[in-house]
């Protein structure tokens, strides 16, 4: 009798994978050695579920194993030869297989999955356009280019670089093992040997190191996505004969078919360009031509056939016949509507009422054109969008300088969609608030926008109609950062009709006149008044002289037009960053007294005053009036708006004595400093 098993039939019995998955639940805890295999095999022949006339321990081994790993492929078992990977065990689809608790064609549509593919086309497209002058020092250039020009064939000529490393190897060992004759011609070349491993350093130093690991990286990152691909055209198969089987059932959801071809021929081309430019760096390679939209269409379905994939396990979980549930249902209803008759409650229609009640719950619950699956499928189809513009949130973000996480969205959870994807990390973190620092949520704002703009304004005609104002964009941000978003601002939104920019960073605001050849027009905004740019903030990427310019102002009984309602808020602020800025520079300070990034306090200059040789009493009376100037201003320059105006209130004459206490201290410190600025 012919040995046949589960791999003759696949799916085509679904009755005997249930059966051998319950026969294989009984040997569950167990390690999956040999001679559980052997015990395996023989209860399912007992049981029918194998048939056999006898096979040698071995053949009863290797049909248990073949058996089993059907299972552990479909993803009902887990049960493996190394003890590694634990005993023999029943997954959560399985069990519920076990128990009918759903169909096979269920546990089938489970397994299936169909990921996305993901490619990083433009660091794809740096290394495959890499070349040796960027990566290695002239001599070994030169030398490379002299050996290729002895040879005319090709194949030769791409064998160099391979041949000049090989040597490289021969020449290190040589020696590490001191012996000093070349083992070709037994030439003594022990004096030399130093010189010529310096003439590869150039060629064989870690960024070109680095650059052959990051192609092979990707050549095996490539090879991955060849399997993955593979794997989705199977379950792509598998997804069409179950909706060819439930046909009538499933209804209007359709099948669209996906040639796999040109995905493959695309992948496979990519992979062989990057082995070349491996064995030749000094050509340049590209991409296939149509590798991206070829990929981009295949994304789009595989979103499709997972969408397939969960509408029919929706439906076919629906339409499983529960009795012990219907019946309940039916009693509830019954007791329900014999409550109502009893009590004679449906004089005025309650009775109908219930009724039309029940139908409308219905009709919200079920109905594909006004209910909860008509909203849900809008709600999905936002959710794409929202993914689609996620890449180009990531591609923003790149280009602010932030690369160290993707952005991307959970389409399971509609809750929290949002997922946070650290690279070189498997971790997936979906609250904004614990993961992201002030700056890099600024930074992830802003590129949304950008993201909202390129998707939704994505025609020439609306670009050019286009009025963009932008607040603050660079809040919390690092100075790094500032100019690569000032940039991304001009090059994003160079063509469109009028662009508004909102700062308090001045340096930030500079980058736009310098963009724009001096042509961008600068304006203030002083005690809600919009007026010309102030002449300290027209010359230096500073506001230190325009700050000092309101103190001296605010002092001057003549100058009325800083008034002490407006001043106080803003006014113990400015001195404080004044005088911070002053002591600084006077003394070289640029870290504070924990050696951090934060700069120093006004108190914590009170040591440098010490090391100074003024007189003690000079000394004295300027750490009082820091001290006191640091007190008042301090509390008055950190609290929120609400806070400030209602506990920290500061008279007009305090204000005025604060401001000329800073004042003094910057006289005793360099009175000049002082002199020359009012006189300008």
């Amino acid at each position: 009798m012919k040995q046949w098993n589960i791999g003759n039939t696949t799916i085509r019995n679904p009755k005997r994978i249930k059966d051998g998955l319950e026969l294989l639940k009984e040997f569950e805890g167990k390690s999956w050695d040999y001679d559980l295999q052997r015990e395996f095999y023989d209860e399912a022949n007992k049981r029918g579920i194998m048939k056999s006339d006898g096979s040698r321990v071995k053949e009863k081994e290797l049909h248990a194993r073949k058996w089993v790993s059907c299972l552990n492929q479909l993803g009902l078992a887990r049960a493996w030869k190394s003890e590694e990977k634990g005993p023999v065990e029943i997954t959560d689809v399985g069990n519920q297989l076990v128990i009918d608790e759903i169909t096979f064609e269920e546990a089938m549509l489970r397994q299936l999955d169909f990921e996305s593919l993901v490619l990083d086309f433009i660091k794809i497209d740096e290394l495959l356009q890499k070349n040796i002058q960027q990566l290695s020092k002239e001599v070994l250039e030169s030398k490379i280019k002299e050996i290729q020009d002895l040879f005319s064939d090709d194949k030769y000529k791409q064998s160099v670089e391979r041949w000049l490393k090989f040597g490289k190897d021969v020449l290190e060992n040589l020696k590490q093992k001191e012996k000093g004759k070349c083992p070709i011609c037994y030439t003594d070349i022990s004096e030399k040997l130093d010189s010529l491993l310096d003439n590869y350093k150039g060629y064989f130093d870690v960024s070109y190191e680095n650059f052959i690991k990051e192609l092979k990286q990707l050549i095996d990152d490539i090879s991955t996505n060849l399997e993955s691909l593979e794997k989705y055209k199977i379950n792509a198969g598998k997804l069409e004969k179950i909706k060819i089987k439930y046909e009538k059932l499933l209804g209007d959801l359709s099948f669209e078919k996906f040639d796999f071809t040109s995905v493959e021929s695309d992948l496979a081309e990519l992979a062989d360009r990057l082995k070349l430019k491996n064995d030749n760096v000094q050509n340049d390679f590209s991409k296939p031509d149509n590798i991206e939209s070829n990929i981009g269409t295949l994304n789009v379905s595989l979103t499709a056939f997972q969408k397939l994939k969960n509408s029919i396990l929706k439906l076919l979980e629906s339409k499983k016949l529960k009795t012990h549930t219907i019946e309940g249902d039916i009693r509830k209803t019954y007791n329900k509507i014999i409550i109502l008759e009893f009590n004679k409650k449906d004089k005025v229609g309650s009775l109908a009422k219930y009724i039309s009640n029940k139908e409308r719950i219905n009709v919200i619950e079920n109905s594909k054109k006004e209910g909860l699956p008509f909203w849900n499928e809008k709600l999905l189809e936002e959710l794409k969008k929202i993914k689609a513009e996620s890449k180009s949130i990531s591609k923003y973000l790149n280009k602010m300088g932030i690369n160290h996480f993707d952005v991307d969205i959970n389409e399971g959870k509609q809750d929290e969609n949002i997922i946070i994807k650290y690279k070189n990390s498997s971790n997936e973190i979906n609250k904004l608030k614990n993961c992201l620092s002030d700056g890099e949520k600024t930074a992830l704002a802003f590129a949304y926008f950008l993201s909202k703009f390129e998707n939704e304004i994505d025609t020439e005609e609306k670009i050019k109609e286009s009025v963009v104002v932008i607040d603050d964009p660079i809040s919390s941000l690092d100075d790094n950062r500032l100019y690569s978003t000032a940039h991304l601002i001009w090059t994003t939104l160079e063509e469109i009709k009028q662009l508004i920019v909102l700062s308090h960073n001045f340096l930030f605001l500079k980058f736009f006149n310098s963009f724009y050849a001096g042509k961008a027009n600068c304006v203030f905004i002083d005690q809600n008044r919009i007026c010309e740019l102030p002449d300290e903030l027209k010359n230096f990427e500073t506001p230190y002289f325009y700050m000092l310019r309101n103190i001296i102002d605010f002092l001057d009984q003549d100058n009325q037009a800083v008034t002490y309602n407006e001043a106080k808020k803003y006014l113990p602020n400015f001195i404080r960053r004044v005088l911070e800025t002053f002591l600084s520079f006077k003394f070289s300070r640029i870290v504070n007294r924990d050696g951090g990034h934060r700069s120093p306090g006004l108190t914590e200059f009170n040591d440098n005053i010490d090391n100074t040789d003024m007189e003690d009493a000079v000394k004295k009376e300027l750490k009082e009036k820091i001290i006191e100037i640091n007190r008042i201003a301090d509390v008055h320059s950190h609290g929120n708006p609400h806070h400030t105006q209602e506990n920290f209130y500061i008279s007009k004459t305090d204000l005025k004595t604060l401001a000329q206490k800073a004042l003094n201290v910057i006289e005793i410190m360099d009175n000049l400093h002082k002199t020359c600025f009012v006189k300008t």
